[in-house]
């Protein structure tokens, strides 16, 4: 995987780099089984434990890479990641980042 900084011709500066999702993602994953509550004395039932490798979040197979282009609170993504996309000069990378699709920004919680 490749990590590039680049200036568009407006002058702005972009980072961008290529992301791989992993089976075991949680963030985007779907549920694998359904969470059931269990009632009752816990102490007694034999399935009280819940096995910690089946309730995995998990990405589709299907799921593709894609490029991510971020610059200050703007962040874009393109698939399918153009080969050898990392050799490209700033010119190369700015037509790629025009083409990719403009994503909703991340809403974070004041700490």
């Amino acid at each position: 995987m490749s990590y590039r900084r680049f200036t568009d011709s407006a002058g702005q500066q972009w980072r961008v780099w290529e992301v791989v999702p992993h089976p075991a993602d949680r963030r985007n994953g779907i549920r694998r089984i359904k969470v059931m509550k269990i009632q009752g004395e816990r102490r007694f039932l034999p399935t009280r434990r819940v096995d910690m490798h089946r309730s995995r979040l998990y990405f589709p197979p299907s799921e593709t890479p894609w490029l991510a282009f971020e610059s200050g609170d703007e962040r874009r993504r393109l698939r399918p990641v153009p080969e050898r996309w990392w050799l490209e000069n700033d010119s190369g990378l700015a037509a790629l980042c025009e083409m990719a699709e403009p994503q909703r920004a991340r809403i974070t919680e004041p700490a």
